[in-house]
């Protein structure tokens, strides 16, 4: 797809279980105070800042915006120019892949992936020369006392762009595949009773009750009701 997102996957004696996930559309941490502006600028605009608002394709574009004014570029222009050395597009490309090592790092305390992380996508893909840098790296550890702790998980690019459909043809293909996770179906609670209450009654009698009132013997009436032969 376009945007962006991420989920945890669990080898189990079961098999091989992915929760889904929707970590794209939370919104995204400002490591300092320059990226504080950045946050800021796209908040100003978009409402929300996100994720996906700055690690999807377009975040590219927000990028150069927010640092260079620019609104004439796409994404594929940008990182092409910076290719090419222009500087003001080596900035963005620098800025993405700083923030990208800071949800990275901060996925990577959340899940604890000592398997490693995998990065799929044409993003990802473009901007691999600067998730090799020393700028990714650091803002993936800048993590305070757990920074060196954040040191034992490996990062790796997935370059196959047909990854995901190969994904999804050997889940379907696995024995039992393309059965969805259902989790096991909770009791339903049980009701609970006002302090000082009478217990309600349970069982037959008590499924009677509430189903159908219980009807009183023809010729007698309530309390204070109407008598026989009374209209309403």
């Amino acid at each position: 797809g376009t945007g962006f997102n991420a989920a945890p996957v669990f080898h189990t004696s079961a098999g091989r279980y992915v929760p889904p996930s929707e970590i794209g559309h939370a919104r995204i941490a400002a490591a300092n105070a320059e990226q504080a502006e950045v946050v800021a600028h796209i908040q100003a605009i978009e409402g929300f800042a996100s994720n996906e608002h700055l690690l999807a394709g377009r975040g590219l574009e927000r990028l150069d915006h927010a640092l260079n004014n620019r609104q004439d570029r796409t994404a594929s222009q940008i990182m092409t120019a910076a290719g090419n050395g222009d500087d003001t597009a080596i900035s963005v490309a620098q800025m993405q892949a700083r923030f990208a090592g800071s949800v990275y790092g901060d996925m990577a305390l959340a899940n604890l992936p000592f398997g490693g992380l995998y990065l799929i996508g044409g993003v990802a893909r473009a901007l691999e020369p600067y998730l090799s840098s020393d700028i990714f790296a650091h803002s993936f550890r800048d993590k305070g006392r757990f920074g060196p702790f954040n040191e034992q998980f490996s990062v790796h690019l997935v370059l196959d762009d047909f990854a995901a459909l190969k994904g999804c043809a050997s889940y379907i293909m696995s024995p039992g595949g393309g059965r969805l996770f259902r989790p096991p179906v909770a009791s339903p609670p049980r009701p609970v009773r006002p302090s000082g209450s009478a217990p309600r009654p349970s069982g037959p009698a008590a499924a009677q009750s509430a189903a159908e009132p219980r009807l009183k013997p023809p010729g007698r009436r309530a309390a204070g009701g109407p008598g026989p032969g009374h209209r309403a």
